[in-house]
């Protein structure tokens, strides 16, 4: 339509043609596309959520809580905008003001070639008989004439507001027309261009002109071809052997290596040769420095890859370099669920033997026996234990002994920031002071039953799952003038702990790139909180570091999306409650128990006190009551 804000539609068909058909068919789309309430044609179509009737922008200002057309339920924040609706409403609007000036010019047109002939009929009778002589004298000619009879063709380019004519003929050249704009091009003998038949130049200009695009009509993208490139999640890299520590004041930006270059898909080179089997490209690959555990914007990693593909000895290749077993990939689902839905059985027993874990649930609750199709592979998944307690410590001997690539410091305000500055300018770290979100290590004092007192910080560090070490290492990094190795230093838990380890499991749930504890659930923050507990900023901030999802409004039991909901804590139980609900209202325990406490469906009422202690001790506790 933007093309058609320059000149009209009369330009492109001639003779004219009458649209006053496709005008009633028009109208009659109009009114499919009126509002269900006042009947009225939408521009801006608003949908709700809990039924299909469509509304105008006035009647949805003045609607309660139910549809006007069904009575349905019905909340403000399900009213969207029917994109779908509106480009069509809008396309519909564009083609009848251009058809209606269409028809509008060519009235004009004619009314005032009527008068001319009423005003002259003798020299219309001539005109009449000489144009019936030359056209049967240019049809004589034609038949004789050997030239090319190939029909010219309409060329559109975007920057060029009329279509440019061109023939196909070699010896043609083209003489301007002042009065339409476009380069006209002549036959062999150049007699002047003439004019095709009415419906052929109709039908013609009309097909050129929807294949070139010319109305500009909205084409819907192809959908993508792997279902594995839809989601874009941000990896936060782990640990590489080669540290390079410069200032951070003179940092240079160093030239990214080869083996960790991404697609457009954040695939590397290591997940292309996973997909395509090759072996000799994933050595040279790992020998380069290639991180085996990298993810691409769904999630997948390259053991995720080799498994899909059913490449064994990409597969074996892998997990003898040392790669993560157990990372979760796309709506959590491993490896092991990868070579499961696929059916290779020689892949499944080879990543059993290497410690998969068969208890693990992707983000729809599903294990990989669930997942099974094959018999044989049901009894081999039923017949393998896994010791989730074995793996744990196999895990921790595997994890990297060297000093990462940056160090960033936060620390307790009962730490002397004269021992935090020494340690830094020896590392060469740099030092957060705000919060322990964006940090690497948080430094507490050096208490002796090695337990800290809960604060914002610290619950921080542990959701985020970094090193919470005791001042202790400051001073060992400064004695030895170099970076010490942190597990000796690592705090057992807080003070309110009932299960201590926390902070020790949220750093190897992290080392694993598993998600947080509080991944698959959503939270709402009711009342106001007040001290001695964080504000409502904090605590959200502090939520969605944990992994949580934060809600605008309060989820209702009874919503049609919540009861709908099949996804599933990563870390819940399947035996607890916790397993069930995904929706969680949070209330103050300080200021009393809210008049209305939610036990239904998949939502629950829960005091900021358990979420302080499932953060704490990396699990999601029993809910208290």
């Amino acid at each position: 339509m933007a093309l058609m804000k320059d000149t009209s539609l009369a330009m492109w068909l001639d003779p004219p043609v009458d649209f006053s058909q496709s005008l009633q068919e028009i109208e009659k789309l109009e009114k499919q596309l009126s509002c269900n309430s006042c009947n009225k044609y939408m521009t801006e179509p608003i949908t709700l959520w809990s039924c299909d009737h469509i509304f105008c922008q006035d009647c949805i200002e003045t609607m309660n809580d139910k549809c006007k057309v069904c009575n349905l339920p019905c909340w403000p924040e399900d009213q969207t905008e029917n994109k779908a609706i509106m480009d069509i409403a809008r396309l519909t609007t564009s083609l009848k003001e251009l058809l209606e000036g269409y028809m509008l010019e060519t009235n004009q047109v004619s009314r005032l070639s009527r008068k001319n002939n009423e005003k002259h009929p003798e020299e219309k009778s001539k005109s009449d008989k000489r144009n019936t002589a030359e056209s049967t004298k240019s049809k004589k000619s034609t038949n004789t004439r050997a030239v090319s009879k190939k029909r010219s063709k309409f060329k559109i380019t975007p920057s060029k507001p009329f279509p440019e004519i061109t023939s196909d003929s070699e010896d043609s050249q083209p003489t301007e027309n002042n009065n339409k704009n476009t380069a006209i091009i002549d036959d062999a003998n150049r007699s002047p261009a003439k004019k095709p038949k009415a419906n052929d130049d109709t039908d013609s200009h009309l097909k050129e002109a929807l294949n070139n695009n010319v109305f500009n009509f909205a084409t819907p993208s192809p959908p993508p071809k792997r279902k594995r490139a839809l989601i874009r999640t941000p990896r936060t890299p782990l640990y590489t052997p080669n540290r390079n520590v410069s200032s951070p004041s003179g940092m240079k930006t160093p030239k990214t290596p080869r083996s960790t270059k991404k697609n457009k898909r954040g695939e590397t080179l290591l997940h292309i040769a996973a997909m395509k089997g090759k072996i000799d490209d994933m050595k040279k690959l790992i020998e380069e420095g290639a991180d085996l555990n990298a993810k691409d914007n769904a999630g997948w990693t390259p053991l995720h890859e080799a498994c899909n593909h059913g490449h064994i000895d990409a597969v074996r290749q892998l997990l003898e370099s040392g790669v993560l077993v157990n990372t979760p990939g796309y709506e959590d689902e491993t490896a092991l669920m990868d070579a499961v839905l696929n059916r290779h059985l020689a892949i499944v027993e080879l990543l059993l033997q290497y410690g998969a874990d068969t208890s693990l649930r992707n983000s729809h609750g599903q294990t990989a026996f669930d997942l099974a199709i094959d018999r044989n592979i049901k009894d081999l998944v039923v017949e393998h234990k896994y010791d989730s307690l074995d793996n744990t410590s196999s895990e921790t001997e595997q994890l990297p002994d060297f000093a990462p690539e940056e160090i960033i410091i936060s620390y307790s305000n009962s730490v002397r920031f004269d021992k935090v500055k020494t340690c830094a300018e020896i590392l060469k770290a740099i030092v957060n002071t705000k919060d322990a979100v964006s940090a690497t290590h948080y430094i507490v004092p050096s208490y002796e039953d090695g337990k800290a007192p809960r604060t914002i910080k610290y619950m921080q560090a542990v959701a985020k799952g970094i090193w919470i070490v005791k001042c202790d290492w400051l001073e060992a990094c400064t004695v030895t003038g170099g970076w010490v190795a942190e597990n000796s230093f690592e705090i057992l838990g807080s003070r309110e702990d009932i299960l201590i380890g926390g902070p020790k499991k949220s750093r190897l749930n992290k080392a694993a790139q598993c998600p947080a504890v509080f991944h698959g659930c959503h939270f709402y923050l009711s009342g106001n909180f007040k001290p001695p507990n964080a504000t409502k900023q904090q605590l959200g901030e502090l939520l969605q570091s944990a992994g949580g999802i934060l809600l605008s409004r309060e989820p209702k039991p009874d919503s049609d999306s919540i009861q709908l909901c099949t996804k599933v804590p990563y870390h819940a139980q399947k035996d607890s409650a916790q397993y069930f609900y995904t929706y969680y209202i949070v209330y103050d325990g300080n200021q009393g128990k809210p008049s209305r406490l939610v036990r239904r469906g998949k939502v629950c009422s829960v005091p900021l006190s358990w979420i302080f202690d499932c953060i704490s001790q990396f699990c999601l506790c029993e809910i208290p009551g």
